[in-house]
């Protein structure tokens, strides 16, 4: 996958004057879905992460702002691109760093899938505390 092409499809595709081919608008609708309107929360237990979900018991991306790294759901986000569009990681880690870096304003330094999130104690263990609400799509 060549993303700075899928960017540009993306952005004419935007501004109605292109169309996204199949693969191209399986990923951005994926993209829209499950990666935009998230709820940020911190922790004061570990005050450098900022986790990104839906609600408190779908969290689908950690970012550890101290190390600049993203985990990534692998249940929910990584398997779909893995499994079902054979992207690679050098591809995966492209098109994340594009989309959190618009949509999230983040700038990872390392992208890390992470196994089985819900499993650990989230709630109760982390006393997860909404920061601010993100209801907008990727500007890109």
């Amino acid at each position: 996958m060549n993303i700075n092409i899928f960017i540009r499809n993306v952005q004419l595709y935007k501004l109605g004057i292109g169309e996204l081919n199949g693969r191209d608008k399986k990923i951005y609708n994926f993209l829209v879905d499950n990666l935009t309107g998230l709820c940020v929360y911190t922790s004061d237990k570990k005050p450098n992460y900022l986790y990104f979900g839906k609600t408190i018991d779908t969290i689908v991306l950690s970012y550890d702002s101290k190390n600049q790294i993203l985990y990534i759901d692998y249940d929910k986000i990584w398997s779909f691109f893995n499994d079902n569009l054979s992207m690679g990681y050098v591809d995966l880690e492209s098109l994340m760093r594009w989309w959190v870096g618009g949509g999230l304003n983040l700038k990872p330094k390392h992208i890390n899938e992470l196994f089985h999130y819900n499993n650990m104690s989230v709630g109760g263990g982390l006393n997860l505390k909404p920061k601010h609400i993100d209801y907008g799509r990727n500007t890109l």
